[in-house]
């Protein structure tokens, strides 16, 4: 599991904080200053993920239009290898560490250990 610094862009994108930029502020300078147009950054698709949890394999290089961010925020986020992340996904929402018993519920009482400290 990898730490990295990340773009929230409209309070729901996540996308990698470009390297060329040493702050959020920097970023949002360029961006305020219309200097940057198109941004070549890394998406990070929450569509199958937890925030701040993504898969490493599903990130991607996407060109997003400056002029169109509403909101930017920074925050740390975790990139995992697939098998990682699903194997991470399938652990109880407890916290127990155990399989998931599938019933979707948190501390639902399915499960023995649920519950259990």
């Amino acid at each position: 599991m990898k730490e990295v610094k990340a773009l929230v862009i409209d309070d729901f994108e996540y996308y990698i904080f470009p390297e060329e930029y040493d702050s959020i502020e920097e970023f949002t300078d360029a961006v305020s200053a219309g200097n940057a147009g198109f941004l070549r950054l890394v998406r990070l698709p929450a569509e199958e993920c937890e925030p701040p949890y993504f898969i490493e394999e599903d990130c991607r290089e996407v060109f997003l239009n400056s002029r169109a961010i509403r909101s930017i925020a920074e925050e740390m986020v975790y990139l995992l290898p697939e098998e990682e992340f699903e194997r991470m996904a399938a652990e109880c929402d407890c916290g127990c560490g155990e399989e998931d018993c599938g019933c979707g519920e948190e501390d639902c009482g399915c499960c023995d250990h649920c519950g259990e400290e």
